[in-house]
């Protein structure tokens, strides 16, 4: 029976969501264990964000001609030394080391998974396939960080590190009983699919689309124990419901971008900026504040399946993995702006609840350029 890799890709994608998101809740501890201040600690998570948006895409296009098993199982093993790098770290030079290299395997290990799943199933069901990724995104965020969140309060956050390096192998070790995968594109295919005009609009698309909730969600934990009185030790429930709402959203928004692409897409982004909005507005209420954070997890999560799949419709009678590669790095980089405009909006006054309000704009604007810009048909 012939194996498929997209098991070990799925895993290979929790594994790098849950290490991109985790820096977040352990930044104190991490602080703390490496005589660093708060501010430096989450630092690393703009690094992180910086160095998959600008080296993920650039390795891709390198090693584009790489046997594709041998390729995945490389990126998930440096993956895998990088966390346990970071898990014996001392100071702040190995844990940024560490960081980096994981970080730089980002970008080609999320792409690969997405066009291994997008020819799992034919065109009609494109949004179903991009969905089965974004469920592995979710997992990692709906069970990876509480669950290093519980680890570090039992245990260590190092230990949270050495699991993810544990699950990296889990990963390799699928991937390796696949058959061989020979590349089937170029250099030159890869550039020429990145450029068509409806691939860069749905890049931009992605980019606006989330800087939104990234300002959100970067400072979720002071929102919700400064503006809402949650206690810390709270917070791990909190963001459970946020991640088992993005599990519905990502299934749902499969569902809906395959009912139609671009008209699915529109009515994401509009229920993204309406729940956002009551989410400001309700904040300091701790009832609603917990239904809408599901909600809103729900919400964002909508739109990832239609932004990706267009990704796909508009390369794939080329090649997609740059595109795509270049699509997750404008996810990051929409990390990368949004939490650096945050933290300046908020050290200058603006407020966490003006920062959630604010945050409903930029899926209103992610709308107004899906409207105004048409999906060309993909050359035949």
């Amino acid at each position: 029976m012939t194996r498929s890799p997209l098991s070990g890709a799925a895993i290979g994608v929790f594994c790098v969501g849950a290490s991109e998101y985790l820096i977040a809740g352990l930044a104190p501890s991490i602080a703390t264990g490496l005589r660093t201040t708060v501010a430096q600690a989450s630092g690393l998570i703009t690094v992180y964000a910086a160095v998959v948006a600008v080296a993920g895409p650039l390795l891709t296009l390198a090693v584009s001609r790489v046997e594709r098993r041998a390729l995945l199982i490389g990126l998930l093993a440096a993956f895998g030394a990088a966390n346990l790098l970071a898990a014996v770290s001392t100071g702040m030079t190995e844990m940024m080391i560490g960081r980096i290299v994981a970080a730089a395997t980002h970008c080609p290990i999320v792409a690969m998974a997405l066009v291994i799943a997008s020819r799992q199933d034919d065109a009609a069901r494109q949004g179903r396939a991009m969905a089965r990724i974004s469920v592995a995104l979710n997992l990692a965020t709906a069970v990876g960080v509480p669950l290093a969140l519980a680890i570090n309060t039992l245990t260590s956050w190092r230990v949270a590190f050495v699991l993810l390096a544990l699950a990296a192998g889990v990963a390799v070790a699928h991937v390796a009983r696949c058959p061989v995968g020979r590349p089937t594109t170029t250099a030159r295919a890869e550039v020429k699919a990145l450029l068509r005009p409806q691939v860069l609009a749905a890049i931009a698309t992605t980019f606006l689309a989330t800087l939104g909730g990234y300002a959100t969600y970067t400072f979720i934990a002071p929102i919700l124990t400064e503006e809402t009185g949650f206690a810390q030790d709270h917070l791990w429930l909190l963001l459970l419901l946020f991640g088992l709402g993005s599990l519905a959203g990502s299934v749902l928004g499969g569902r809906l971008a395959d009912f139609h692409l671009d008209r699915g897409l529109r009515i994401g982004l509009v229920v993204l900026a309406l729940t956002t909005l009551l989410f400001g507005v309700l904040l300091h209420s701790k009832v609603f504040t917990a239904i809408l954070l599901l909600v809103l997890g729900a919400a964002f999560f909508l739109i990832v399946p239609a932004l990706n799949a267009r990704i796909m419709v508009g390369t794939a009678d080329l090649a997609p993995t740059l595109a795509t590669s270049v699509n997750v790095a404008a996810y990051n980089l929409s990390i990368m702006v949004a939490s650096g405009v945050a933290r300046v909006a908020v050290e200058g006054g603006i407020g966490l609840q003006a920062l959630v309000l604010l945050s409903a704009v930029t899926p209103v604007v992610a709308l107004a350029l899906v409207r105004t810009t048409r999906r060309e048909p993909v050359p035949a």
